[in-house]
Protein backbone atom coordinates (compact mmCIF):
# COMPACT_ATOMS: atom_id res chain seq x y z
CA UNK A 1 0.00 0.00 0.00
CA UNK A 2 2.55 2.34 0.77
CA UNK A 3 4.81 1.46 -2.66
CA UNK A 4 1.10 2.67 -4.47
CA UNK A 5 0.94 6.11 -2.68
CA UNK A 6 4.43 6.58 -3.42
CA UNK A 7 3.63 6.21 -7.13
CA UNK A 8 0.51 8.04 -6.59
CA UNK A 9 2.39 11.13 -5.60
CA UNK A 10 5.05 10.77 -8.05
CA UNK A 11 2.38 10.53 -10.89
CA UNK A 12 0.54 13.71 -9.03
CA UNK A 13 3.68 15.53 -9.30
CA UNK A 14 4.88 14.43 -12.81
CA UNK A 15 1.40 15.98 -14.12
CA UNK A 16 1.78 19.35 -12.32
CA UNK A 17 5.36 19.75 -13.73
CA UNK A 18 3.65 19.05 -17.25
CA UNK A 19 1.18 21.77 -16.39
CA UNK A 20 3.94 23.68 -15.45
CA UNK A 21 5.59 23.86 -19.07
CA UNK A 22 2.10 24.46 -20.80
CA UNK A 23 0.75 27.93 -21.63
CA UNK A 24 -1.27 30.30 -24.08
CA UNK A 25 -0.57 33.48 -25.85
CA UNK A 26 -2.60 36.43 -27.21
CA UNK A 27 0.39 38.74 -27.62
CA UNK A 28 4.15 38.60 -28.35
CA UNK A 29 6.57 38.39 -25.61
CA UNK A 30 9.44 36.34 -24.62
CA UNK A 31 8.73 32.27 -24.02
CA UNK A 32 9.73 29.99 -21.82
CA UNK A 33 7.20 27.04 -21.77
CA UNK A 34 5.13 25.31 -24.18
CA UNK A 35 3.20 28.21 -25.81
CA UNK A 36 -0.40 27.85 -28.25
CA UNK A 37 -1.62 31.01 -29.53
CA UNK A 38 -5.00 31.89 -28.88
CA UNK A 39 -5.23 34.84 -31.54
CA UNK A 40 -3.19 36.77 -34.34
CA UNK A 41 -0.92 38.64 -32.40
CA UNK A 42 1.03 42.18 -33.77
CA UNK A 43 4.50 43.33 -32.44
CA UNK A 44 4.35 46.13 -30.44
CA UNK A 45 6.15 48.42 -32.19
CA UNK A 46 7.43 51.41 -29.21
CA UNK A 47 8.92 47.79 -27.69
CA UNK A 48 10.27 45.49 -29.97
CA UNK A 49 10.36 44.90 -33.53
CA UNK A 50 10.74 40.78 -32.90
CA UNK A 51 7.29 39.32 -31.90
CA UNK A 52 8.19 36.45 -29.64
CA UNK A 53 11.97 35.72 -28.23
CA UNK A 54 12.58 31.89 -26.78
CA UNK A 55 14.20 32.08 -23.58
CA UNK A 56 14.52 28.03 -22.33
CA UNK A 57 15.31 24.70 -23.91
CA UNK A 58 12.53 22.72 -24.52
CA UNK A 59 10.27 25.11 -25.56
CA UNK A 60 7.33 24.55 -28.26
CA UNK A 61 5.41 27.27 -29.89
CA UNK A 62 2.34 25.87 -31.65
CA UNK A 63 0.53 28.94 -33.75
CA UNK A 64 -2.33 26.77 -33.91
CA UNK A 65 -2.74 28.69 -37.75
CA UNK A 66 -3.14 31.94 -36.52
CA UNK A 67 -0.95 34.79 -37.68
CA UNK A 68 2.57 36.46 -35.93
CA UNK A 69 2.79 40.00 -37.61
CA UNK A 70 6.53 41.17 -37.04
CA UNK A 71 8.38 44.29 -38.74
CA UNK A 72 11.68 44.04 -40.74
CA UNK A 73 14.78 46.04 -39.18
CA UNK A 74 15.46 50.02 -38.61
CA UNK A 75 18.94 51.36 -38.15
CA UNK A 76 19.17 49.86 -34.87
CA UNK A 77 17.21 47.21 -34.17
CA UNK A 78 16.99 43.58 -36.08
CA UNK A 79 13.14 42.50 -36.84
CA UNK A 80 12.25 39.09 -36.50
CA UNK A 81 9.12 37.35 -36.30
CA UNK A 82 10.98 34.19 -34.10
CA UNK A 83 14.29 34.23 -32.39
CA UNK A 84 15.79 31.79 -30.58
CA UNK A 85 19.16 32.22 -29.97
CA UNK A 86 21.47 29.54 -27.51
CA UNK A 87 18.29 27.42 -26.28
CA UNK A 88 18.08 23.69 -27.60
CA UNK A 89 15.17 21.48 -28.32
CA UNK A 90 12.92 24.09 -29.45
CA UNK A 91 10.05 24.19 -32.10
CA UNK A 92 7.77 26.13 -33.88
CA UNK A 93 4.74 25.07 -35.62
CA UNK A 94 1.53 25.82 -37.28
CA UNK A 95 2.58 29.55 -37.10
CA UNK A 96 1.51 32.06 -40.40
CA UNK A 97 4.55 34.49 -40.00
CA UNK A 98 4.22 37.58 -42.38
CA UNK A 99 6.48 40.92 -42.06
CA UNK A 100 4.95 43.87 -42.17
CA UNK A 101 6.35 46.95 -44.76
CA UNK A 102 9.24 46.34 -46.40
CA UNK A 103 12.23 47.32 -44.21
CA UNK A 104 15.55 45.72 -44.53
CA UNK A 105 16.91 42.73 -43.03
CA UNK A 106 14.15 40.51 -41.52
CA UNK A 107 14.03 36.79 -40.75
CA UNK A 108 10.88 35.27 -40.22
CA UNK A 109 12.61 32.33 -38.10
CA UNK A 110 15.70 32.87 -36.39
CA UNK A 111 17.39 29.54 -34.93
CA UNK A 112 21.37 30.42 -33.69
CA UNK A 113 23.93 28.49 -31.61
CA UNK A 114 21.98 25.80 -30.47
CA UNK A 115 20.92 22.75 -31.37
CA UNK A 116 17.83 19.58 -32.12
CA UNK A 117 15.34 22.29 -33.08
CA UNK A 118 12.34 21.92 -35.42
CA UNK A 119 10.36 24.14 -37.61
CA UNK A 120 7.24 22.78 -39.25
CA UNK A 121 4.31 23.49 -40.87
CA UNK A 122 4.58 27.18 -40.95
CA UNK A 123 3.47 29.90 -43.95
CA UNK A 124 6.49 32.77 -43.67
CA UNK A 125 6.23 35.69 -45.74
CA UNK A 126 9.16 38.30 -45.92
CA UNK A 127 9.02 41.25 -48.43
CA UNK A 128 12.33 43.55 -47.06
CA UNK A 129 15.76 43.07 -48.87
CA UNK A 130 18.32 40.89 -47.21
CA UNK A 131 15.47 39.00 -45.68
CA UNK A 132 14.99 35.33 -44.72
CA UNK A 133 12.24 33.16 -43.97
CA UNK A 134 14.49 30.70 -42.40
CA UNK A 135 17.70 31.78 -40.88
CA UNK A 136 19.39 28.98 -39.12
CA UNK A 137 23.11 29.92 -37.31
CA UNK A 138 26.05 28.17 -36.09
CA UNK A 139 23.34 25.29 -35.66
CA UNK A 140 23.30 21.60 -35.31
CA UNK A 141 20.87 19.04 -36.17
CA UNK A 142 17.89 20.94 -37.84
CA UNK A 143 14.63 20.08 -38.89
CA UNK A 144 12.70 22.54 -41.56
CA UNK A 145 9.77 20.68 -43.22
CA UNK A 146 6.28 21.16 -44.63
CA UNK A 147 6.62 25.15 -44.50
CA UNK A 148 5.48 27.43 -47.44
CA UNK A 149 8.01 30.20 -47.71
CA UNK A 150 7.41 33.44 -49.86
CA UNK A 151 10.19 36.43 -50.19
CA UNK A 152 10.12 39.49 -52.51
CA UNK A 153 12.78 41.39 -51.32
CA UNK A 154 15.98 41.33 -53.28
CA UNK A 155 19.03 39.82 -51.98
CA UNK A 156 16.64 37.49 -49.60
CA UNK A 157 16.47 33.87 -49.08
CA UNK A 158 13.83 31.47 -48.59
CA UNK A 159 16.08 28.95 -46.07
CA UNK A 160 19.32 29.98 -45.03
CA UNK A 161 21.92 27.57 -43.17
CA UNK A 162 25.07 29.22 -42.42
CA UNK A 163 28.04 27.60 -40.25
CA UNK A 164 25.09 24.82 -39.55
CA UNK A 165 25.97 20.95 -39.76
CA UNK A 166 22.78 17.73 -39.59
CA UNK A 167 19.87 19.93 -40.90
CA UNK A 168 17.01 18.75 -42.86
CA UNK A 169 15.28 20.98 -45.38
CA UNK A 170 12.84 18.54 -46.64
CA UNK A 171 9.07 18.79 -48.44
CA UNK A 172 8.89 22.62 -48.52
CA UNK A 173 7.46 24.95 -50.92
CA UNK A 174 9.55 28.27 -51.65
CA UNK A 175 9.21 31.15 -53.59
CA UNK A 176 12.08 33.56 -54.45
CA UNK A 177 11.00 36.61 -56.11
CA UNK A 178 13.38 39.47 -55.40
CA UNK A 179 16.27 39.93 -57.88
CA UNK A 180 20.26 40.49 -56.84
CA UNK A 181 21.80 37.69 -54.97
CA UNK A 182 18.31 35.83 -53.93
CA UNK A 183 18.46 31.97 -53.29
CA UNK A 184 15.46 30.02 -52.81
CA UNK A 185 18.35 27.37 -50.00
CA UNK A 186 21.69 28.77 -49.57
CA UNK A 187 23.89 26.54 -47.66
CA UNK A 188 26.74 28.36 -46.83
CA UNK A 189 30.27 28.40 -45.05
CA UNK A 190 33.67 29.48 -45.17
CA UNK A 191 37.46 27.44 -45.63
CA UNK A 192 37.66 27.26 -41.68
CA UNK A 193 33.95 26.46 -40.91
CA UNK A 194 31.98 24.84 -43.79
CA UNK A 195 28.69 23.78 -43.45
CA UNK A 196 28.65 19.66 -43.57
CA UNK A 197 26.23 17.03 -43.40
CA UNK A 198 22.97 18.54 -44.26
CA UNK A 199 19.78 16.98 -46.69
CA UNK A 200 17.83 19.20 -48.74
CA UNK A 201 15.19 16.85 -49.93
CA UNK A 202 12.07 16.60 -51.80
CA UNK A 203 11.37 20.56 -51.91
CA UNK A 204 9.64 22.50 -54.68
CA UNK A 205 11.83 25.38 -55.72
CA UNK A 206 10.86 28.99 -57.65
CA UNK A 207 13.67 31.90 -57.63
CA UNK A 208 12.29 34.01 -60.13
CA UNK A 209 15.75 35.78 -61.05
CA UNK A 210 18.37 34.03 -59.27
CA UNK A 211 18.95 30.76 -58.39
CA UNK A 212 17.56 27.69 -56.34
CA UNK A 213 20.25 26.12 -54.70
CA UNK A 214 23.47 27.48 -53.88
CA UNK A 215 26.35 25.38 -51.79
CA UNK A 216 29.44 28.02 -50.95
CA UNK A 217 31.78 25.94 -48.54
CA UNK A 218 29.56 23.05 -47.68
CA UNK A 219 31.04 20.01 -47.70
CA UNK A 220 28.83 16.11 -47.70
CA UNK A 221 25.35 17.56 -48.57
CA UNK A 222 22.68 15.40 -49.81
CA UNK A 223 20.28 17.12 -52.06
CA UNK A 224 17.84 14.28 -53.63
CA UNK A 225 14.33 14.51 -55.32
CA UNK A 226 14.02 18.12 -55.30
CA UNK A 227 11.82 19.94 -58.30
CA UNK A 228 13.17 23.41 -59.45
CA UNK A 229 10.96 25.19 -61.76
CA UNK A 230 12.48 29.02 -61.98
CA UNK A 231 12.78 29.99 -65.34
CA UNK A 232 15.36 32.53 -65.10
CA UNK A 233 18.26 33.23 -67.33
CA UNK A 234 20.67 31.98 -64.52
CA UNK A 235 21.85 29.15 -62.95
CA UNK A 236 19.67 27.10 -61.28
CA UNK A 237 22.04 25.16 -58.71
CA UNK A 238 25.07 26.82 -58.02
CA UNK A 239 27.96 24.19 -56.12
CA UNK A 240 30.90 26.76 -54.41
CA UNK A 241 33.84 24.54 -52.90
CA UNK A 242 31.14 22.22 -52.10
CA UNK A 243 33.67 18.50 -51.89
CA UNK A 244 31.42 15.29 -51.22
CA UNK A 245 28.16 16.59 -52.96
CA UNK A 246 25.30 14.27 -53.92
CA UNK A 247 22.80 16.05 -56.38
CA UNK A 248 20.12 12.78 -57.09
CA UNK A 249 16.49 12.42 -58.61
CA UNK A 250 16.44 15.68 -58.98
CA UNK A 251 13.98 17.94 -61.79
CA UNK A 252 15.74 20.93 -63.43
CA UNK A 253 13.95 23.98 -65.33
CA UNK A 254 15.80 26.29 -66.39
CA UNK A 255 16.46 28.55 -69.18
CA UNK A 256 20.31 28.89 -68.35
CA UNK A 257 22.47 26.45 -66.69
CA UNK A 258 20.91 23.68 -64.86
CA UNK A 259 23.64 23.34 -62.06
CA UNK A 260 27.41 24.62 -62.03
CA UNK A 261 30.37 23.48 -59.93
CA UNK A 262 33.13 25.50 -59.51
CA UNK A 263 36.33 24.56 -57.63
CA UNK A 264 34.21 20.84 -56.20
CA UNK A 265 35.49 17.76 -55.96
CA UNK A 266 34.24 14.26 -55.46
CA UNK A 267 30.63 15.17 -56.27
CA UNK A 268 28.46 12.89 -57.74
CA UNK A 269 25.40 14.34 -60.67
CA UNK A 270 23.34 11.39 -60.78
CA UNK A 271 19.96 10.26 -62.52
CA UNK A 272 17.93 13.75 -62.69
CA UNK A 273 16.19 15.11 -65.29
CA UNK A 274 17.01 18.86 -67.11
CA UNK A 275 14.78 20.68 -69.15
CA UNK A 276 17.05 23.68 -70.00
CA UNK A 277 15.14 26.23 -71.95
CA UNK A 278 16.92 28.26 -74.55
CA UNK A 279 18.13 31.32 -73.77
CA UNK A 280 16.33 34.77 -75.38
CA UNK A 281 20.06 36.11 -76.26
CA UNK A 282 22.80 34.13 -77.87
CA UNK A 283 24.56 32.90 -74.78
CA UNK A 284 24.95 28.83 -74.66
CA UNK A 285 22.92 26.64 -72.08
CA UNK A 286 24.47 23.88 -69.89
CA UNK A 287 22.58 21.52 -68.03
CA UNK A 288 25.82 20.30 -66.22
CA UNK A 289 29.04 22.65 -66.61
CA UNK A 290 31.89 22.54 -64.37
CA UNK A 291 34.78 25.13 -63.61
CA UNK A 292 38.47 24.03 -62.27
CA UNK A 293 36.75 20.94 -60.71
CA UNK A 294 38.12 17.18 -61.01
CA UNK A 295 36.64 13.97 -59.63
CA UNK A 296 33.51 14.37 -59.91
CA UNK A 297 30.78 11.73 -61.80
CA UNK A 298 27.91 12.62 -63.78
CA UNK A 299 26.13 9.75 -65.38
CA UNK A 300 22.23 8.62 -66.09
CA UNK A 301 20.98 11.71 -66.50
CA UNK A 302 18.55 13.10 -68.74
CA UNK A 303 19.25 16.38 -70.25
CA UNK A 304 16.71 17.92 -73.02
CA UNK A 305 17.05 21.50 -74.47
CA UNK A 306 14.08 22.97 -76.12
Amino acid sequence: MKKRRIIGVLVIFFLLFLLSRLATADECGVLTVNTTLTSNVTVNLSASRTCFTMNNSWTTLNCAGYTIHYYGSNNTVLGYGINNSGYNYTTVENCDIRQVGSNSTSYGIYFAGAFNGTIANNTISTAGSISRGVYLLGFINGTIRNNTINTTGSSSNGVYLLYTNFTTVKNNIISVGGGGTSVAIFIDGSTNAPSSNNIVYGNTLNSTFNRDIRVFYGYSTLIENNTLIGTSTTTRVELFFANLTIFRNNSIASAGYGIILTSSEYTNVTANSFLILERATSSTSYGVYMDDSDNNRVEFNTINIV
